[in-house]
């Protein structure tokens, strides 16, 4: 579920970023902060599987027994119980994507600069990632 989530979270990212500095002007380095923060939508998607997957471990089922869980959930508590927790799921990522993010690029940019580089290595990109983390 990892991948998944990781796929949807940098790729919204990419997208929503790079959208906001072009509309943003003279405030385009606030973009990554808004991006991260609105690029959590993989929580919402990844949501039901989570609890699908947390109901099946604490029942000690199998995961060939997955449609009778969904089917089981969806019809005595509705669709909407699947997304139970995302609230709090939320206060959590939104925060934690906002500043990840607008530190990651503004790491990358001060170590680009202090280096005399205009693209990042690896390392860079590396340290960045690390120290917003």
């Amino acid at each position: 579920m990892a991948v998944p989530a990781t796929v949807i979270n940098f790729t919204c990212y990419d997208q929503l970023c790079a959208a906001m500095r072009v509309r943003m002007g003279d405030r385009a380095q606030e973009a990554p902060l808004l991006a991260g923060a609105m690029a959590v939508g993989s929580a919402t998607v990844i949501s039901p599987l989570e609890l699908i997957r947390t109901k099946l471990q604490s029942q000690k089922q199998s995961y060939r027994e997955l449609t009778d869980c969904i089917r089981s959930a969806v019809q005595t508590e509705g669709w909407l119980s699947l997304w139970r927790g995302l609230g709090p799921t939320l206060l959590r990522d939104v925060p934690f994507s906002a500043m990840y993010w607008y530190n990651y690029e503004k790491g990358k940019s001060w170590l680009c600069q202090h280096y005399n580089t205009s693209e990042p290595t690896f390392t860079i990109t590396f340290v960045s990632g690390a120290v917003s983390g």
